[in-house]
């Protein structure tokens, strides 16, 4: 079985529960919190993992005791991890904020994740040989994803990048380099520069369009409890997500990314993968917490 790589963030994660999240200089009263393993990088190595996915995760951590816990939870799981020690660092921290409905805002401080540079990525090349993806998203420095966009480029690695957080400042010509682009409906948003705050499905589809036929990718474009939509230079999907008690949304993308590459990775169609994506998502946001939320292969029956 070939190897999927991810290169991404891993972050200790604090999880507050609450009846309603806070608005702007108000204080509110958690009813409970939780230490949990995070990190958009993490949760979708995580994801693929426990999808059945031979999963690389290349991340930086600091010299700290949150560090090393992480690590080891991780490789607990079964992931190959190649944790980069940087000693002038914290590990990275997130603080969510999860309401009775299950939606989330988190606060993220990058730590290490923000220290890890392309000359630690070009010493860790010979490990994206043979890979069958590479996984990227955005909680790493703008100069670490293009180095490793590049490199996947001239090893003829599909890359699959989720922009979260979106930044603005990302080169859209990089999507050149991109085999599948999966964002979520605010970050598909704000590629476009009248910043719309909202677009029905068929305005999706059309922008989306473009960009696919602009750059020569793929699009998904996650909708929350809508769904998500597929679309490249000839065909659209759509898949409904499940109806499901919301319990936290926390790191439902993140396992929905990591099961559609699982899938993709054995064979399936596009569309098969969304669906088994969308199961999995929809375990995710019945259980409180990011990587303990998600699921593992035997529970998609």
């Amino acid at each position: 079985m070939k190897k999927i790589v991810v290169i991404g963030s891993v972050n200790q994660d604090i999880s507050l529960t609450m009846r309603n999240l806070p608005s702007e200089g108000d204080t509110v009263i958690a009813q409970s919190i939780k230490y949990n393993g995070g990190g958009k990088g993490a949760n979708q190595a995580v994801s693929l993992n426990r999808m059945g996915s031979n999963t690389t995760f290349i991340c930086a951590v600091g010299n700290d005791e949150n560090g090393t816990q992480l690590v080891d939870n991780l490789v607990k799981d079964g992931i190959h991890v190649i944790p980069i020690a940087k000693e002038d660092e914290s590990t990275g921290f997130a603080i969510i904020a999860v309401d009775s409905s299950g939606k989330n805002n988190i606060i993220v401080y990058p730590g290490a994740n923000y220290a890890l540079n392309s000359e630690d990525i070009m010493s860790l090349k010979e490990e994206l040989q043979d890979a069958s993806y590479c996984v990227l998203q955005f909680e790493l420095q703008l100069p670490v994803i293009e180095t490793v966009l590049e490199c996947c480029k001239s090893m003829n690695i599909p890359v699959v990048l989720n922009p979260a957080p979106y930044h603005p400042d990302f080169d859209l010509e990089w999507l050149k380099n991109v085999e599948y682009f999966i964002p979520n409906e605010n970050e598909f948003c704000s590629l476009f520069d009248d910043k719309q705050d909202a677009l029905n499905l068929d305005d999706i589809k059309e922008r989306a369009r473009k960009l696919c036929k602009q750059y020569d990718l793929k699009i998904i474009v996650t909708l929350g409890s809508i769904g998500s939509v597929y679309i490249d230079q000839e065909t659209d999907h759509f898949v409904a997500s499940y109806k499901v008690n919301a319990i936290d949304t926390t790191a439902a993308g993140d396992t929905y990314i990591g099961a559609f590459v699982s899938r993709i990775d054995c064979g399936d169609t596009v569309l098969d993968a969304m669906k088994f994506a969308t199961k999995a998502s929809s375990l995710t946001v019945s259980t409180k917490g990011a990587q303990e939320s998600i699921p593992y292969l035997k529970q998609m029956v």
